[in-house]
């Protein structure tokens, strides 16, 4: 019986925070919980809606209120 394994060389030995930062600016809470809620009513999970609603909300508001400061600074 003959064994072959397969060995990847590593480029990155191990992940840096640097690796895995994002930009506050560029994550966008409001898509993020209105899927959470999507799945939440397919699966039936009305304790995982209410949480994420209220996120939702919150989060549609913070949008509506970077859009109004935007259209207002422009003037």
């Amino acid at each position: 019986m003959v064994c072959f394994g397969c060995q990847t060389k590593q480029i990155n030995k191990s992940p840096k925070p640097i690796d895995t930062e994002f930009k506050e600016v560029d994550r966008d809470w409001e898509y993020l919980y209105a899927l959470e809620l999507m799945r939440a009513l397919e699966n039936d999970d009305d304790v995982a809606f209410h949480f994420f609603w209220i996120h939702y909300l919150k989060a549609r508001d913070e949008n509506k209120v970077k859009i109004l400061d935007k259209s207002d600074s422009s003037q």
